[in-house]
């Protein structure tokens, strides 16, 4: 989905990070036409988020459509997300998210399509 019924907020948090109130198209969209318009990046990685994006699923998620968003506009892209089984659980019993998982295969999958 897309913003449209209120005006996009972004805030710069640091040199190189930002904080945009919308969907991951409107980020994808807002450092796309805005912060990167003069040099585009060469990749859009929408993601890691905590949960699956599989099946019927993948029609309803914001990180795959970040992704979409991205080939929309010419930039290869890619959408990634962990799903964490009932190894460890954190505060309040909601199970910790595996990074391990995602940095060791998102790395080596960005390599090869780079």
């Amino acid at each position: 989905s897309l913003t449209l019924s209120e005006p996009l907020r972004m805030r710069e948090l640091d040199k190189r990070h930002y904080a945009v109130k919308g969907t991951p198209t409107d980020c994808v969209i807002m450092g796309v036409r805005f912060l990167l318009r003069q040099q585009p990046p060469d990749l859009v990685l929408s993601g890691v988020n905590r949960g699956q994006n599989l099946a019927d699923d993948i029609t309803y998620s914001g990180t795959v459509a970040g992704a979409i968003q991205g080939t929309l506009l010419g930039i290869p892209s890619i959408a990634m997300s962990i799903v964490s089984g009932p190894v460890e659980t954190g505060q309040e019993g909601r199970q910790l998210p595996i990074w391990e998982t995602p940095m060791e295969h998102g790395a080596d999958l960005v390599r090869k399509l780079t």
